[in-house]
């Protein structure tokens, strides 16, 4: 009787359970919008659902959390304190977006982060990385911004955020 009662109380949690073995993950790829060569991918951590539409149903994404993220062959411009550009070109060692810690996806779609990192009291580096998943598709906007001796004093990377584009792959199951 007792290992009937475990038996059944397995398989009732087993059943309980279903949004376990639906978790998914999802790449993104994608380029910034006015420069091709700038690659923009990061991993969307989420679950399957199940909608119905009418007498019909199916099972679509739901995006939780967005994390891994890598910009690369990014364009930049190397501004004076002032605000005036110096120097432009493309970046060919990635800025440290992978730092984001990760983001949470709001029922809307939109996620944002921001990674800083400070020394002697002035930010050296600071990367924003905003974005909206809707469907298949993600897009939103990056900004870099570093310079050894502080922001405040100049830097190299992007004026305003940078906006970006792309598809959300199918990566695998948890």
């Amino acid at each position: 009787m007792i290992k009937s009662l475990i038996a059944t109380a397995t398989v009732t949690v087993a059943l309980l359970m279903p949004g376990v073995a639906s978790a998914a993950v999802r790449h993104f790829e994608g380029t910034a919008v006015a420069d091709s060569q700038t690659q923009v991918t990061f991993d969307v951590k989420g679950h399957m659902k199940t909608v119905k539409k009418g007498k019909r149903s199916r099972k679509i994404f739901v995006a939780n959390t967005v994390s891994n993220v890598q910009v690369q062959e990014q364009l930049f411009t190397c501004f004076a304190a002032n605000g005036n550009p110096v120097l432009s070109g493309r970046a060919t060692i990635p800025y440290a977006f992978n730092q984001i810690k990760p983001m949470h996806v709001s029922k809307s779609g939109s996620f944002s982060g921001v990674y800083e990192f400070s020394t002697g009291g002035h930010v050296i580096t600071r990367e924003t990385f905003t974005g909206k998943i809707k469907g298949r598709t993600a897009k939103g906007t990056f900004r870099a911004q570093y310079d050894p001796g502080g922001i405040e004093f100049g830097y190299c990377g992007n004026k305003t955020g940078e906006p970006y584009k792309g598809d959300l792959l199918k990566l695998g199951s948890l």
